[in-house]
């Protein structure tokens, strides 16, 4: 099973089942632990609050089977602070972007929480935005 994990489901890639962000808990009570092949969620942490950060890692890999793979991401904080200051990013997109996201993130932190995890994991990053893929 292949699911993907967003705010709107009107923007859902085919093929994949759609879970909202704001229902995630009642989906994954309903999910079976190791269904997935493939779960989408490369902006999960802009919904969540950076203390849920790692709860939500391990939530995502319990429904991951062997071998499967997930796709995590959000906005790094520093690659933020170094866009707003060097001018990529104006003062009115930064506002709009803090005023949307729960959390500011490093990619860093993501990554250590996965390799605590013992996962095989690649990062990109472009722009403010990074994406984590994850192997069990």
């Amino acid at each position: 099973m292949k699911i993907h994990i967003i705010d709107d489901p009107n923007k859902a890639i085919e093929g994949y089942n759609v879970i909202a962000f704001n229902n995630l808990d009642e989906h994954f009570a309903n999910l079976s632990n190791n269904s997935c092949e493939f779960i989408l969620a490369n902006n999960i942490f802009d919904y969540v609050e950076s203390k849920n950060i790692p709860e939500i890692i391990q939530k995502l890999l319990l429904k991951l089977r062997l071998n499967g793979k997930m796709s995590i991401g959000g906005k790094d904080i520093n690659l933020f602070c170094k866009a707003v200051k060097n001018g990529l990013l104006s003062e009115h997109d930064a506002s709009n972007t803090i005023a949307q996201c729960k959390s500011l993130v490093s990619y860093n932190f993501v990554q250590n929480i996965v390799k605590q995890l013992g996962l095989k994991y690649t990062t990109q990053l472009n722009g403010i935005h990074y994406e984590i893929t994850a192997s069990r």
